[in-house]
């Protein structure tokens, strides 16, 4: 297995973070919110997670700790890959 199975998104590593390689539907991953903006967001597959909780996620196993140590409400930094931002 790779990744968050509690968050719902499964990353391998990438340039700068975690890369996004499935979305179990249902799970945290697709009921997230811009905290700048309120806007709803789902995490995709290809999305390149920088940060969780304020933490650098750099490869899997970081990530899976990142996870593993969050409680019931995760930040995650998020570079969308798809528009550059």
């Amino acid at each position: 297995r790779r990744g968050g199975t509690r968050f719902g998104a499964f990353a391998v590593p990438g340039r700068g973070g975690v890369v996004v390689t499935r979305v179990v539907s249902g799970t945290p991953a697709t009921r997230g919110h811009d905290v700048d903006t309120g806007e709803s967001l789902t995490l995709e597959a290809g999305d390149l997670i920088s940060h969780v909780n304020g933490e650098a996620v750099r490869t899997e196993a970081e990530y899976r700790a990142a996870v593993a140590r969050s409680d019931r409400v995760m930040q995650v930094s998020v570079v969308d890959v798809r528009r550059g931002t």
